[in-house]
């Protein structure tokens, strides 16, 4: 099912009015916004690739699913509320839909979860989110830091591509501090699944990609 037709089903099953087609052209505009080289409608194919993958991991999979829909709806590299503003638009899409309140408060709190601020071992949570959901849609997103070396390089450098404004100075200097930060963590992966399947080739990726901006 492609993605057109995936989401139409997904608000079919969930959107009592308003029109989905209307949400998706407003998604599609984003997600093909021409700075974008990894935040892209190829990463939520990803995403939700993942999510089919392991649906035991969730209690909301419906909210889940929402969220990785809008997770990085609004991006820009040079701001620090993507993820605020991407919570913002998918609130006011699911009121457009007549999506439930808990639904989409959850949906939005997940979106939240994806800015990948929290502590060692911890993913950031809200009422009305479970633990469980705010730990798989982080490992989600964060699935392509185990991905094999060459589609590790390739999102490494599609994401340079997007911080394009920077120095190569400053560009070693910020990502070497970002992974640092990652590498520093107890764990990457906060489900056993994903921690089972991709840590190990995850911590192989940084510290290779660490070697190189050194």
């Amino acid at each position: 099912m492609d993605l057109p037709d995936r989401w139409l089903a997904f608000a079919g099953a969930t959107a009592p009015r308003g029109s989905p087609a209307e949400v998706y052209a407003d998604l599609d505009r984003r997600y093909r916004e021409s700075g974008r080289f990894y935040h892209t409608w190829e990463h939520v194919a990803a995403c939700l690739a993942e999510l089919d993958r392991a649906p035991g991991l969730c209690d909301r999979p419906a909210a889940v699913e929402f969220a990785l829909w809008f997770h990085d709806a609004v991006y820009d590299p040079r701001a620090a509320d993507n993820e605020d503003r991407s919570a913002a638009l998918l609130s006011e899409a699911a009121d457009r839909l007549g999506i439930g309140g808990d639904l989409a408060a959850a949906a939005a709190a997940l979106v939240l979860a994806t800015a990948h601020a929290a502590g060692p071992g911890k993913a950031p949570t809200a009422p009305p989110v479970s633990d469980r959901d705010a730990a798989a849609i982080r490992d989600i997103d964060l699935a392509i830091l185990g991905a094999p070396p060459d589609g590790f390089a390739s999102y490494e450098a599609a994401v340079r591509r997007e911080y394009a404004f920077l120095t190569d100075a400053e560009w070693r200097t910020g990502r070497s501090r970002v992974l640092r930060a990652f590498l520093d963590r107890p764990r990457l992966y906060l489900t056993d699944a994903f921690r089972d399947r991709l840590e190990g080739q995850a911590r192989r990726n940084l510290r290779a990609s660490l070697r190189r901006l050194a």
